[in-house]
């Protein structure tokens, strides 16, 4: 009786600890954003919103599909529940099919374009009437784009809360390294 306990007890470990061994497949998620660089950038599957939510994600343990599609469609399909979260949610509240979270990170997306003129620039803009939109005429030549060496589009600069530049990262990643660094 002794022998055939032990043998159990071996047989239920060894299927626990070959259990434990494998890897755990992480659920995916479909998340659905419009193609607005530099926050969503279809092209290249990210941009700032898109890594730090995929980021965010993965850190949790969730594998990340990523699809573009205008933003009222990518709402209704996670309110029909074909997908699971969709991104950006600018000053949207909660209704009883959607349940919008807390930002991740509070930021006050500002657009500055550099333009000839203002027509297109007004027109644009009213898509955006939350968003500090600032525009710089004379485009390349604008002195604010030439007061923070503004030379290529997009563009990532990093302000104290006196507006004095802190930082010009290069790409995603060295963002992400000042913001943990000043954080």
């Amino acid at each position: 009786m002794l022998k055939n306990t032990l043998k159990l007890s071996l047989v239920i470990n060894l299927l626990v600890l070959t259990l434990l061994s494998l890897p755990l497949k992480a659920k995916e998620l479909l998340m659905l954003t419009d193609d607005g660089p530099p926050h969503m950038i279809e092209v290249s599957n990210s941009g700032i919103d898109v890594d730090i939510t995929r980021e965010v994600l993965e850190e949790m343990g969730y594998t990340v599909k990523l699809d573009f599609a205008p933003l009222n469609r990518t709402m209704l399909q996670v309110v029909n529940k074909q997908a699971d979260l969709f991104l950006p949610t600018f000053f949207q509240n909660d209704t009883d099919k959607l349940f919008i979270s807390a930002p991740i990170i509070n930021y006050h997306p500002i657009a500055f374009s550099l333009e000839n003129n203002d027509k297109e620039w007004s027109k644009h803009i009213q898509k955006y009437p939350k968003w500090h939109n600032v525009i710089g005429l004379k485009k390349w030549e604008n002195p604010i784009a030439r007061a923070y060496h503004i030379y290529s589009t997009p563009t990532y600069i990093i302000l104290d809360k006196n507006k004095k530049i802190i930082a010009k990262p290069q790409t995603l990643d060295e963002v992400r390294k000042i913001v943990e660094y000043l954080e």
